[in-house]
C-alpha cells in the first residue's frame, strides 16, 4: 500500500507507562515487561517501513479496546476479546456512512495535536 502515491500509513501504539502495561498484561495474562518488549517490536517493524513510503507512529496513553484500519473509501473495525487466550474475534467492513464518518473524525481526533494523551513519535516522507 505503501507504494501507491501520496498513501501514508498512521499506527497507533500504548505508550509504555506503568499503569497501562499493568492493564494489557493483566488483559493479556502476561508480565507488563512483556508487553513493553512487544510494543518496542512493534515500533521497530512499522518504523522500518517508512523505506517504503509515509509513515506516522503514535503512542497513546488511552487503552484501547478496538482495532481500526481505515483506507480510501472503506474501514475494518475489529473488536478485541476480554478473553485472555487467542479467538477469533469478529471484524466488520465499514463503507460509506455514519459509522464510517464516526471512525474517521475519532481517529483523527486520536492523533491531532490537541489531544493530549497521543503524540507523535516517528514520521517518514517518500
Amino acid at each position: 500500500m505503501l507504494h501507491k502515491p501520496r498513501s501514508r500509513v498512521r499506527i497507533v501504539l500504548p505508550a509504555a507507562n506503568p499503569s497501562l502495561l499493568r492493564a494489557y498484561a493483566a488483559r493479556l495474562d502476561t508480565r507488563p515487561d512483556v508487553i513493553a518488549s512487544r510494543i518496542k517490536d512493534a515500533f521497530i517493524e512499522f518504523k522500518d517501513l517508512g523505506k517504503y513510503g509515509n509513515v506516522e507512529i503514535y503512542k497513546t496513553t488511552y487503552y484501547m479496546n478496538h482495532a481500526l484500519y481505515l483506507f480510501d473509501s472503506a474501514g475494518i473495525f475489529a473488536y478485541y476479546s476480554f478473553r485472555i487466550d487467542r479467538c477469533p474475534t469478529p471484524a466488520v467492513l465499514i463503507e460509506n456512512g455514519d459509522l464510517l464518518d464516526f471512525a474517521r473524525k475519532d481517529f483523527s481526533w486520536l492523533v491531532s495535536p490537541e489531544n493530549p494523551a497521543s503524540k507523535l513519535v516517528f514520521t517518514s516522507t517518500k
